[in-house]
């Protein structure tokens, strides 16, 4: 005898694999947004990071000095050496504390040195106002103001003294200084790095300060 089964049996079955397939679909479309959130939150937070780091490392207030206008030179004492812009805001200053002119002077007629400006002698560059004042000068006034000083980290400095074999008084040892620099680099807390290819300038040294 072969079994039958009751039309409300199939009925039964056919509702059953209907809610299991409802029931799937909407699992997947669960997984789906889940997906969509957490692409979202990652794009967003990548490329807030990459902007702020950005402008941070540009922003900066000092302007590069115009070193075309330093064509005034002057220097004095034993030894110090200046090339200055003419209205006074730009000073570079050359210091070596070794008694060169004196040397010259013992030695009848000239000295010279080699020098590395990281390590033997000293050169800054100043930018402000009036700061072309503040060397060779017994007699500041107040109104010399140092915006930014640049300090010499690496560099050459062939400096020779030509003496006028004269001793005054002060222990002063006139006579004319030159200096050729080379390969200068600067540095300065909160401003652009400075680059001096070469210079060469002479001047009157020696003497004291005026």
């Amino acid at each position: 005898m072969t079994p039958t089964c009751a039309p409300w049996t199939a009925l039964l079955l056919m509702s059953l694999v209907v809610a299991c397939g409802d029931k799937d679909a909407d699992d997947t479309g669960e997984e789906s947004d889940a997906d969509t959130d957490s692409d979202t939150d990652s794009d967003t937070d990548s490329d807030t990071d990459s902007d702020t780091d950005s402008d941070t490392d540009a922003d900066t207030d000092v302007d590069p000095p115009d070193l075309e206008s330093l064509d005034d030179p002057g220097g004095c004492a034993d030894l110090i050496m200046t090339h200055d812009s003419p209205d006074g805001s730009l000073s570079l200053v050359f210091t070596y504390t070794e008694g060169l002119a004196q040397a010259a002077y013992d030695a009848g007629g000239t000295a010279s040195a080699t020098l590395d400006l990281a390590t033997d002698a000293t050169l800054v560059l100043r930018q402000g106002t009036n700061v072309s004042a503040l060397s060779c000068n017994d007699a500041l006034d107040g109104s010399e103001v140092v915006d930014t000083e640049w300090q010499a980290v690496s560099g050459s400095a062939e400096v020779e003294v030509a003496s006028d074999l004269v001793h005054e008084e002060w222990d002063a040892y006139p006579g004319t200084g030159t200096i050729t620099l080379t390969g200068v680099e600067f540095e300065a807390d909160g401003a652009p790095d400075v680059s001096l290819e070469s210079a060469t300038w002479s001047a009157a040294v020696g003497g004291l300060p005026g």
